[in-house]
């Protein structure tokens, strides 16, 4: 998995596309797929695992460590669009 994820990493991403690319990785996992060619078609791997966090009801919150700062943990929320990850239950 940690090969699969480093070689789709190569390329520039902006931080929305690597969070997908990382979410795509996480429902192969849980899907039991192969992180060797063929791989499913990029549609599927975004649709699996936007229905996955959807059928679990389950919020994406992501967050960032920020460990230059003197105080305990601190969690930095990126700014990613709404359109990318507004998942919620209904």
């Amino acid at each position: 998995m940690e090969d699969w994820l480093s070689d789709h990493l190569q390329s520039e991403f902006d931080l929305e596309q690597k969070i997908d690319l990382a979410m795509q990785t996480w429902w192969m996992a849980l899907e039991g797929r192969s992180f060797v060619a063929p791989f499913p078609p990029v549609e599927k791997r975004q649709n699996g695992w936007r229905q996955r966090l959807k059928d679990s009801g389950l919020e994406l919150e992501i967050g960032f460590l920020n460990r230059h700062v003197d105080s305990g943990a601190c969690y930095e929320v990126p700014s990613i669009p709404p359109r990318f990850f507004k998942i919620k239950k209904t």
